[in-house]
Parts: C-alpha cells; structure tokens; sequence
C-alpha cells in the first residue's frame, strides 16, 4: 500500500479550506463557535476530522 492512497481521517485548517473553497479564518471561525468540531493537540494546531467536514459541506452546502 502506498501512503499517499490512504484518506486522512484528520486535516488542517489549511487543507480543510481549500476543501470547502472557503479562508482558513473562516474554518476557524467555524471551530469557534463550535459550528464544526476539531481536535486541536496542541495550542496552535486544529485537526478537523474528515467525516465532520463532510456533514459540514453537506449541511451548509458550501462550495457548490
């Protein structure tokens, strides 16, 4: 198996963004006020499950 075929089941403000063609401040934004659920391990990183993401882009409908 190669790593670069395995989904990632947590991203990055950054990439959840460019998922969702939104900022990353409005990811953050989201996480906040708790519109989306993260994971943040340390002070400055927040991981985003992909699956919430998912709910999130479905719900809203953002990027279509």
């Amino acid at each position: 198996m190669i790593i670069s075929d395995i989904t990632p089941e947590y991203v990055r403000t950054d990439e959840a963004a460019a998922r969702c063609s939104v900022t990353a401040k409005t990811i953050r934004s989201w996480v906040d006020n708790r519109i989306l659920p993260a994971f943040k391990p340390t002070k400055r990183t927040i991981l985003i499950r992909v699956s919430d993401l998912d709910k999130a882009m479905a719900r809203f409908r953002v990027g279509s």
